[in-house]
């Protein structure tokens, strides 16, 4: 089931785009802090760590779905993105949680603007990862495709 985008969406938004990982992230974001609203109404008295771990957790699952159909659009199997993705993610949480946590100590500015401000770093870290190691959406891998497919 890929998520196909007209031609004239598709000039303006190339797949693998930082534009299109933008909207992607957009709406992923928009998840992930819906969720930590939601978790700081349910557990006032929560450590932030743990509500900006499970949100991140929570949201990185439906993420790669969303940046596998809609931003990558990619053919590659599945048994080897959501390993490689799930790494990604895990590491992403392990180091967002860190910078957060960081920012909070270290900044005297509101928690909100913290999450939005780590979001982006980590936003572009992943889509960068993403690119690169998961969804193998490169210059580089696809001259070595046509350069395979040419040699057969």
């Amino acid at each position: 089931m890929m998520i196909k985008m007209s031609k004239h969406t598709s000039s303006l938004f190339k797949k693998g785009s930082l534009q299109r990982f933008g909207i992607a992230g957009g709406f992923n974001t928009l998840i992930f802090l819906v969720l930590m609203e939601v978790f700081y109404f349910m557990f006032p008295e929560s450590f932030a760590a743990i509500i900006w771990a499970t949100s991140w957790i929570i949201s990185s699952f439906l993420a790669h779905f969303v940046h596998r159909y809609f931003t990558f659009e990619t053919d590659e199997p599945m048994k080897k993105t959501i390993p490689l993705v799930a790494l990604l993610y895990f590491s992403g949480m392990l180091g967002s949680t860190w910078t957060y946590m960081f920012f909070l100590g270290a900044l005297s500015i509101h928690i909100r603007y913290i999450a939005l401000g780590n979001v982006l770093l980590w936003g572009a870290i992943t889509w960068i990862s993403m690119r690169i190691f998961i969804f193998k959406h490169t210059h580089a891998v696809k001259s070595h495709r046509i350069l395979a497919v040419e040699e057969v």
